[in-house]
């Protein structure tokens, strides 16, 4: 590197606009380079520069694909849970099929099995994985929710196990732990004082926290919050929703982060519509604004938003955990671009989005974590 003719600023002000496929190659070019591009400051630096750009939304079912979102052509990904044929086994029965996306951030996406038994920890663009240490499930068939999201120097894992009377063998089971990839560890924090509305919704990351829609009262859900866990301070708080009419009455609430900001995604009853509020200024009440509302033919259950086009003028839809849909958030025309599925999605699935980084979870070995802790 010091003998380079340009200054290593602007070798690595050049490096940092590359897609990674190119960089992961030039790894190979020299020590000083394998170095730069596997840095945690050079890793920050390349997301900082392609904000909107190598975003791919990503698919699970009973197994994981992803497309560009310019494209949205899907095609399968070589993932940890892809199931092993045993060659020397007649019978063989894998684990019950089905794939759950958890979160994604910074490049990575966390994956469990359909009992949420085991969970990965999974970076699309360099193949690394890293196998979340075992944590007991004492109640799998209740409520057990996971959020996933980096603070800046380290991927965190909130799981939250909640139990009612009627499943469990105590009055109300609460639980709460966290992972962190750095320590390569399960903790304990603080159960959450609130009550989980929905079982297949995972937490939110924004603003450097976990997002759940929730009551304060086990026995009514009228009054609806957003519970935000901190992976700071690691305290639990309440934050309000949007205003909205509650004429046909609200079938679901669906929380997501979209261009950095948290929104949810207000369904009404017998399919009369949808409503979309982003926050604009977080933690803020009054800056709730209802960016679209939908009414699609024929009726659907539910709508969920994935991720904004590149100019943040359309957005993607997924209807009924089986179609995803491009609206157009100027004319509201909701019949702007059907995406076709192939044959391997004829069947329900989620989507998220995540994007490509040269990050790579080997580099958080257990050999290696003590140099992490000292950056």
């Amino acid at each position: 590197m010091a003998s380079s003719l340009l200054p290593t600023e602007i070798i690595t002000e050049i490096l940092t606009r590359l897609p990674v496929k190119p960089l992961l190659r030039f790894k190979s070019v020299s020590k000083p380079w394998y170095f730069l591009i596997k840095s945690p400051n050079f890793i920050k630096l390349h997301l900082t520069n392609h904000p909107n750009h190598h975003r791919h939304v990503i698919i699970s079912h009973t197994t994981l694909s992803s497309a560009a979102i310019d494209d949205l052509t899907f095609s399968e990904l070589d993932h940890p849970l892809k199931p092993i044929k045993k060659e020397d086994t007649l019978n063989y029965f894998p684990e019950p099929p089905g794939i759950e996306l958890l979160g994604h951030s910074n490049g990575v996406v966390s994956i469990s099995n359909a009992t949420k038994t085991s969970v990965f920890l999974y970076a699309p663009a360099t193949r690394t994985r890293r196998h979340v240490p075992p944590s007991h499930v004492p109640y799998p068939d209740d409520f057990v929710v996971f959020g996933f999201g980096f603070d800046g120097g380290d991927y965190k894992l909130l799981r939250i196990i909640q139990c009612r009377e009627s499943h469990c063998h105590v009055k109300f089971y609460n639980e709460a732990k966290i992972y962190s990839l750095k320590e390569d560890s399960w903790k304990w924090v603080h159960d959450m004082p609130y009550f989980l509305l929905y079982k297949d919704c995972h937490g939110v990351f924004v603003n450097l926290g976990f997002h759940f829609i929730v009551t304060t009262d086990e026995f009514d859900s009228r009054f609806k919050y957003i519970a935000r866990f901190d992976i700071r301070t690691e305290k639990f708080s309440l934050i309000e929703l949007p205003g909205y009419e509650d004429e046909f009455g609200v079938s679901k609430l669906v929380l997501r982060e979209l261009g950095g900001r948290l929104c949810v995604m207000v369904n009404y009853r017998s399919g009369f519509g949808a409503d979309l509020w982003v926050m604009n200024e977080y933690g803020k009440k009054e800056s709730w604004v209802r960016l679209m509302s939908l009414e699609i033919r024929p009726r659907f259950s539910e709508v969920r938003p994935v991720v904004f086009s590149n100019d943040e003028k359309r957005v993607l839809l997924l209807i009924d955990n089986c179609q995803l849909q491009w609206c157009d958030l100027r004319t509201e025309d909701e019949k702007v671009k059907i995406v076709r599925t192939s044959a391997l999605l004829a069947q329900s699935f989620d989507a998220g989005v995540y994007v490509d980084s040269v990050v790579s979870l080997d580099d958080w070995s257990n050999d290696s974590q003590g140099k992490h802790k000292n950056k």
